[in-house]
Parts: structure tokens; sequence; C-alpha cells
């Protein structure tokens, strides 16, 4: 039987995306009871094919960040453009498969 068929025992592959620019633009994220924003500001421009790296200490939001990015939590203010489209327009769930 070919490698990857019905009953061979292995798993299916993956479907493959193509790679996308991701770009936040004024990205804001306040938790209530918080004086402080979790992310007060940051806009940014991942092209396409190309690795981003966030490093800073703990609590600058550098999961905050990820966590807005595949709609995990609401962002505050701003808008999250992948392949130039909003995420705010994207199913969760289908957001999450494709990143």
């Amino acid at each position: 039987m070919p490698q990857g068929s019905a009953g061979s025992g292995s798993l299916p592959t993956p479907e493959l995306h193509q790679a996308t620019e991701l770009v936040l633009r004024n990205v804001q994220k306040r938790y209530p009871g918080q004086r402080e924003p979790a992310i007060p500001d940051l806009s940014l421009s991942v092209p396409a094919g190309e690795v981003c790296v966030l490093v800073g200490p703990s609590g600058c939001g550098k999961t905050t960040a990820m966590r807005l990015i595949n709609r995990m939590i609401a962002l505050t203010d701003g808008d999250i453009l992948l392949g130039g489209r909003s995420i705010l327009e994207r199913d969760p769930t289908d957001l999450r498969r494709e990143i």
C-alpha cells in the first residue's frame, strides 16, 4: 500500500498554507481594572515568509500580543491584519488553524 494511504497507519499530511504578511496597527490592550495598559500602542509589520521574535522582560506584553493575534483575547483598540484582512473578520477557530 502506498505511504500515507488509508489503512497504512500513517498520519494525514497537514494542509500547508502560503506565507502571508502580518501587520499590527496601533494595537492596544487594557485589562479591566488595570491602571496601565498591557500593550499601550504596538505597530509592526512582518513580511510574508519572515520570522519575527518578540524579546523583552516579563510583563512587557509578549504573550498578550500573541494571544491578540490568534484572537484568544479581544483587542481594546487598533487592528491586526493577516494577508491584508482584519483578523476581526475571521472565525477565531479558522484563524488559529491558518496561523
